[in-house]
């Protein structure tokens, strides 16, 4: 890994935002916290974030939360560039992203309201992941959104037998943080459990 770090230390004003998206990914997938390389992609992706798609927008997001380094200069460019191409983010992207900001504990309230304003656009598409993931962030950031919340639980009725015991606890969780009592949501959760 020494050697692949020093590499791509060397080369990283060449890569196509792409190249970062993904370095960064291959390291929180392998929870390879190479300090001097992913401070290195974070500036390289400060200047190149106009270039950013939504893909490496929410990769990037999703990675370094993982990694629990939650660069604030970066994450302010991120929120930037996303809200311009909002209208690009696909309902898996829209929950990394949502999630990202939530486990770096950093609400932006203008990029939630757009997550919630996309998601709501095309929460049919969305997986029983996608659907827990945005509720645990909601949750997480105190950021409600009712028309999302109640699309959400109406969505996460129709694919219940989709979510694994992680989406089922976290879907939980965040409907007793926000003091959702949906009755029918709480019970096929239940139901789905035993």
């Amino acid at each position: 890994m020494d050697a692949i770090s020093a590499e791509a230390l060397s080369t990283l004003g060449e890569f196509h935002p792409q190249n970062l998206s993904t370095t960064v990914w291959a390291l929180s997938t392998l929870l390879v916290r190479d300090m001097p390389l992913i401070a290195a992609i974070a500036a390289e992706s400060i200047k190149r974030i106009g270039d950013f798609t939504a893909l490496y927008l929410s990769n990037t997001a999703w990675s370094f939360a993982v990694l629990q380094m939650c660069h604030p200069p970066l994450i302010s460019a991120m929120s930037a560039a996303a809200l311009s191409i909002m209208g690009d983010f696909e309902p898996q992207q829209l929950s990394n992203t949502a999630w990202a900001f939530a486990k770096c504990g950093m609400l932006n309230s203008p990029l939630m309201t757009a997550i919630s304003s996309s998601a709501l656009r095309r929460i049919g598409e969305a997986s029983a992941q996608d659907l827990s993931n945005m509720a645990w962030s909601m949750a997480t950031l105190s950021f409600v959104n009712g028309p999302l919340l109640y699309v959400i639980s109406a969505s996460s009725l129709i694919i219940i037998a989709d979510f694994t015991a992680q989406n089922l606890a976290n879907t939980a969780w965040a409907s007793a943080v926000m003091a959702v009592r949906d009755l029918p949501l709480i019970e096929a959760i239940s139901s789905s459990a035993l």
